[in-house]
């Protein structure tokens, strides 16, 4: 095969951003603690009775981090398919697989994106007189375009995985 494909820029973006992102979350979370204010500026279509206080703010932020470890599944499967591609492993039914995991965890994230904001609303409000709690539920774009997108990674894992067989068993035959 000729040059193979490189995709270093990817495979250290995704590195960089595996070790990033929890720093970040703790940062945040560190942030949320120690700055109520913070978590308001966040949640302004909260009633304005609304106490943001030192103890309910580090658990609406907490939720948020909730979203973290599907994230971190997500990134090393991405490195792993990253570094396959540079090594000229293309077709082969591992990389369907990377691919095939990468657009699960993307539709599980994009799960996760609807229910996880709905969460801290009801944490912050759940002390408020009847009448002024909340629950929000909201389907955004970005949601629908990670869920559409997932599910196309895992229709290409799929396909893939099918288009490699008859490689494999031509490799096993020579």
């Amino acid at each position: 095969m000729p040059n193979p494909p490189r995709s270093p820029a990817c495979q250290s973006g995704a590195t960089v951003t595996l070790f990033a992102l929890p720093l970040t979350v703790l940062w945040g979370q560190f942030a949320a603690g120690s700055d109520p204010a913070q978590i308001a500026a966040r949640f302004t279509h909260l009633p304005a009775g609304t106490a943001f206080t030192t103890t309910k703010t580090p658990i609406a932020s907490a939720i948020g981090a909730v979203m973290l470890p599907p994230a971190l599944f997500l990134l090393p499967e991405m490195r792993r398919l990253f570094r396959s591609h540079a090594k000229a492993e293309i077709l082969t039914a591992q990389s369907a697989i990377h691919i095939r995991r990468i657009g699960q965890f993307l539709m599980g994230l994009a799960s996760l994106g609807v229910v996880i904001p709905t969460l801290p609303g009801i944490s912050l409000t759940a002390d408020n007189p009847t009448g002024q709690r909340v629950l929000t539920v909201a389907l955004t774009s970005d949601t629908i375009g990670f869920v559409l997108a997932g599910g196309l990674l895992v229709v290409i894992g799929r396909a893939m995985a099918e288009a490699a067989r008859p490689t494999a068993d031509n490799e096993r035959f020579i």
